[in-house]
């Protein structure tokens, strides 16, 4: 059984030491990203939680940076006996998290012995193949499914800019994007957990409070433009934590 369950995304941009600058040349159509090798990673964000279908506390949120292959080796070390949970990264951050740590010689025993168990939702929850119901022609974004429950959705910032706003040293900006979507993220798993029956509506509006409280509680923590981003997404979302 895990223990707890751990909310991931992460942003990269093309490696060009090991092809990246072909990005233009080897994307298909209407592809923006590199072929997963290709893509570094840059900052790795991850919420967890504690506890299960009966309620859960958040217990930390962290966005990790750094040398890649540290970054890699943190993630995995706090992902390790977690459930895990994302939008979309059994066919991008999964993979590319996998590829990235190939490239750094890191061992990941326990992931690989399990990954099979992955597969299920109680193991690995992809809410985008969950909500598509994995057909691909039901995919939308996580900017379309924040919005439909309330939730601000991209603010100011989507990925199209990650590499611009690393190659310009944009650190707290580009940090404030990667914790506002893994708190997105996160709202999105929590309606996701009522709509399917594994959170009971009674004592959900309680939850929701509880876990927006600690984010305020962190949010504070930080500094900068870091902080009053994550402050302004507080704001934009109230009525999603306020809502029964």
């Amino acid at each position: 059984m895990s223990s707890g369950v751990i909310v991931f995304d992460i942003e990269t941009v093309p490696d060009t030491e090991l092809g990246g600058a072909r990005r233009e040349r080897e994307r298909g159509e209407g592809d923006p990203l590199p072929k997963i090798p290709f893509n570094r990673v840059v900052l790795v964000g991850a919420a967890t939680l504690s506890g299960d279908g009966d309620g859960y506390r958040l217990e930390t949120l962290d966005v990790l940076s750094g040398s890649e292959p540290e970054m890699l080796a943190c993630f995995w070390r706090l992902a390790e006996g977690k459930r895990l949970v994302s939008f979309n990264g059994r066919r991008f951050d999964l993979p590319v998290l996998e590829a990235r740590s190939l490239r750094h010689g890191l061992a990941v025993p326990w992931y690989f012995r399990d990954r099979e168990l992955l597969e299920g939702p109680e193991r690995h929850f992809d809410l985008l193949d969950f909500l598509s119901n994995g057909e691909p022609r039901n995919r939308a974004k996580l900017d379309d499914y924040c919005k439909l429950v309330g939730l601000p959705g991209k603010m100011g910032v989507d990925g199209s800019q990650v590499a611009d706003l690393f190659a310009s040293q944009r650190v707290e900006e580009l940090s404030a994007y990667c914790a506002t979507d893994v708190l997105q993220t996160l709202g999105l798993f929590l309606r996701v957990e009522k709509l399917r029956g594994a959170l009971q509506p009674q004592g959900y509006r309680e939850l929701l409070r509880g876990v927006r409280d600690e984010i305020e509680r962190r949010v504070e923590e930080r500094a900068g433009l870091e902080r009053e981003r994550l402050r302004a997404f507080l704001v934009q979302s109230e009525p999603f934590w306020a809502m029964a």
